[in-house]
């Protein structure tokens, strides 16, 4: 961080840089920006940009990066001893130690904000489809369980107390329809995570030809082009994903509250497993379910 600072003039402090630097955080998404950095090397060797020996020499560098989740650059920033400000300055700094003067040419027609725009999405949507593969299976369980027990009677409440009996399929596929839909909505979203942003520089684009198409094959994104300036500037992709989450812990929140209610207003109306029987502090003898 001091290096780029005395290049405009900056002074340093380091109760300043600590409260600015994201390095520590960046851990998360250390892996995806060394992925986005591939891509974009890649593209800068096919163009002339960049030697291929040289291009060679940094995917190698950036794929043990990749492989290691960045522990490679952050066990080198332990040996420096320096502050960074962020990840992407840090890996700019180890290629730049590694490489040689030629790793400077990775800054061309490219910013930290079209960069972090694409990393973000990388990073997101790995965590969507993991969590639409376990919606996938609570779907299944929910199913199995509606066929198990279409023959069972079933307490059904409003307002904390039964109103009516039914089927208790009728209560497992309630569940099952809800986190459908909550699956739908996050399939819906992968829209917004597949957008590439790279190509759009800090919020107007990039005088330094780019391929679109070979940057969106290399990373899975698609080759549809964004204003630049929405591109590197907005957070719906993120938004968007956060209320879908919101949604599904609602309905999760719903069925805690059924199990609560089948638990103390229907006397043993669940037969809870004893992993999930504690104590209570001051009365021992009286179980508590968690």
């Amino acid at each position: 961080m001091k290096k780029y600072k005395k290049l405009i003039g900056a002074e340093s402090r380091e109760a300043v840089d600590r409260y600015i630097s994201s390095f520590e955080f960046d851990r998360a998404l250390a892996k995806y920006i060394a992925m986005v950095l591939i891509a974009h090397v890649k593209q800068l060797a096919r163009l002339g940009y960049v030697k291929k020996d040289t291009a060679k020499t940094l995917v190698r560098e950036l794929t043990d990066i990749m492989n290691s989740d960045g522990e490679k650059v952050y066990e080198w920033a332990r040996t420096t001893g320096e502050l960074y400000e962020d990840f992407f300055e840090a890996i700019e700094l180890y290629l730049y130690n590694v490489v040689g003067s030629d790793a400077g040419r990775i800054a061309l027609g490219r910013s930290r904000n079209d960069h972090i725009a694409a990393v973000l999405r990388l990073a997101i949507r790995d965590r969507v489809l993991e969590i639409a593969t376990k919606i996938l299976d609570l779907r299944r369980v929910l199913l199995d369980k509606a066929s198990m027990y279409s023959g069972t009677l079933f307490p059904f409440f409003t307002h904390a107390q039964i109103a009516q009996c039914g089927s208790a399929s009728i209560f497992f596929l309630t569940y099952e329809q809800a986190f459908a839909d909550v699956f739908s909505m996050l399939m819906l979203g992968l829209h917004f995570l597949n957008q590439n942003p790279l190509g759009s520089g800090a919020a107007a684009g990039t005088f330094v030809e780019f391929d679109r198409n070979s940057a969106s094959r290399e990373l899975c994104l698609s080759s549809d082009l964004l204003p630049p300036y929405y591109a590197t500037g907005s957070r719906i992709f993120i938004l968007y994903m956060a209320s879908v989450l919101s949604i599904a812990m609602t309905e999760v929140g719903r069925f805690a509250e059924d199990m609560m209610l089948l638990t103390n207003v229907v006397g043993q109306g669940i037969a809870v497993p004893k992993h999930h029987i504690s104590t209570s502090s001051i009365m021992p003898p009286q179980e508590k379910t968690l």
